[in-house]
C-alpha cells in the first residue's frame, strides 16, 4: 500500500511540473524499495533459524547400530555422557559389563556401562533403556566398546553388548577386537584383552592376520559342536 502511494505521488508529481516533490517522491520510493528488500530478507533468515532450531531442539533422532538379538545376541549403541566421565587417557577399547542404576538420582530407570576396572564409562541413552530391557533383563552383561575424539563433542563411544554363552561371547568379542584394530589400529586393543597365541605380535597386520586365524578356528568349533 505504501508502495503504491509513493508511486501515485511520484507520478502526478512529474505529470503537473512539481519536480522537486517528484525527486523527493522518487528518493522515497528508493528507500522504501531498500528498507521493504531488506525487511523481507531477515524474514527469510528469521524463519531459516526458526525452522533449525525446532530441528534441534525435537526429539532426538536415535541412530542406533544394533545387532539383532537372533543374529549374535548383542545390544549395540552409542554411549551417553562419555565427556562428562571420561578424559583422553580413556580413549581405546574397552572391555566392560552393564549395570542398573534404581538410585541413580536423575534417571532410576538408568542402565550404566563399566569398564572392567569398575570405572564407569557412561550410560545407555535415556531413549533406549526401555528397548534395551525388553532385548535383556538380566544385570552385569559383558561388553566391549570404544571411546574416541568426537567430531561435534569432545569425546564419543559405542558399546556392544552380549547375552550368550562364553564361547560365544568370546567370540563375538574377538570378532568386534578384530573390527577395532581394522577401523583404529592397535592401540584401540583393550586392556585385559587376552589371546592365547606364542606369536609376536608387533603390528596392524600382525594382528589382523592372527586374529583372522583365531576367529576363523574357533568358528569351526563352535559350527562341530552345534
Amino acid at each position: 500500500m505504501i508502495f503504491l502511494i509513493i508511486l501515485a505521488v511520484l507520478i502526478i508529481s512529474f505529470a503537473k511540473g512539481k519536480v522537486i516533490l517528484g525527486v523527493i517522491s522518487l528518493i522515497a520510493l528508493a528507500l522504501y524499495s531498500l528498507y521493504y528488500a531488506v525487511s523481507k530478507e531477515n524474514k527469510e533468515k528469521a524463519a531459516r533459524r526458526k525452522i533449525t532450531k525446532q530441528a534441534d531442539t525435537s526429539a532426538p533422532v536415535n541412530i542406533v547400530i544394533r545387532s539383532s538379538s537372533e543374529e549374535d545376541d548383542t545390544y549395540y549403541t552409542r554411549i551417553a555422557g562419555v565427556q562428562y566421565h571420561n578424559g583422553v587417557q580413556d580413549i581405546g577399547g574397552f572391555l566392560g559389563y552393564v549395570r542398573s542404576e534404581p538410585d541413580n538420582p536423575y534417571d532410576k530407570n538408568a542402565v550404566a556401562i563399566y569398564r572392567n576396572d569398575n570405572k564407569m564409562m557412561g550410560h545407555l541413552p535415556k531413549s533406549e533403556t526401555g528397548d534395551f530391557r525388553a532385548w535383556s533383563r538380566k544385570e552385569n552383561l559383558p561388553c566391549v566398546g570404544y571411546i574416541k575424539d568426537g567430531d561435534e563433542v569432545p569425546l564419543f563411544g559405542k558399546v556392544k553388548i552380549i547375552d550368550t554363552d562364553n564361547e560365544e561371547t568370546n567370540l563375538i568379542v574377538i570378532k568386534y577386537v578384530r573390527w577395532l584394530v581394522s577401523t583404529f589400529g592397535i592401540k584401540f586393543i583393550p586392556v585385559g584383552f587376552d589371546v592365547d597365541t606364542d606369536k609376536d605380535l608387533r603390528t596392524k597386520q600382525d594382528w589382523l592376520s592372527f586374529l583372522d586365524e583365531y576367529i576363523e578356528s574357533k568358528e569351526d568349533e563352535l559350527f562341530e559342536d552345534a
